[in-house]
């Protein structure tokens, strides 16, 4: 076997059981550690969220629904939040209008409006922390 192969196979074989417990705790998902972390980090991609919306209207969001946070594994498997949502805007027509929108975690955040949001909320690498629903949360901060 090349010795350059063998050395990758090795620390490829080594990095795998490094992170290897017999403690059930040290094992459990990577994606979110407790649900203190989750709350607070949903706090502050929420904070980025309202501020956006505030900062670049219209669209003016008059009511939030189905607004989750979870943990997404990005292209460069780096570990970025997310959360994902609607809202309920009123539309150049009067008419009320639900519109999906994600924000992501970068070196600071990007929020996504539309048709752009969906798919970035569909991928299936995304963990959910479990909490049924942030909408009484940003709805409550974007109303302050």
């Amino acid at each position: 076997m090349n010795k350059k192969i063998a050395f990758v196979w090795g620390f490829s074989l080594m990095s795998s059981l490094v992170g290897c417990s017999d403690d059930p705790a040290q094992n459990s998902s990577p994606a979110i550690e407790t649900q203190t972390e989750s709350i607070m980090s949903a706090d502050r991609l929420i904070d980025f969220a309202v501020a956006d919306f505030k900062a670049n209207q219209p669209p003016v969001p008059r009511d939030f629904r189905h607004v989750r946070y979870g943990i997404i594994n990005g292209a460069d498997n780096a570990r970025r939040s997310i959360l994902c949502g609607e809202f309920l805007a009123v539309t150049p027509s009067g008419a009320d209008e639900w519109s999906a929108f994600s924000t992501l975690q970068t070196d600071e955040y990007e929020q996504w409006l539309g048709a752009q949001a969906s798919p970035l909320c569909q991928q299936t690498t995304i963990v959910w922390d479990g909490r049924d629903d942030y909408a009484e949360v940003i709805e409550r901060k974007f109303n302050q």
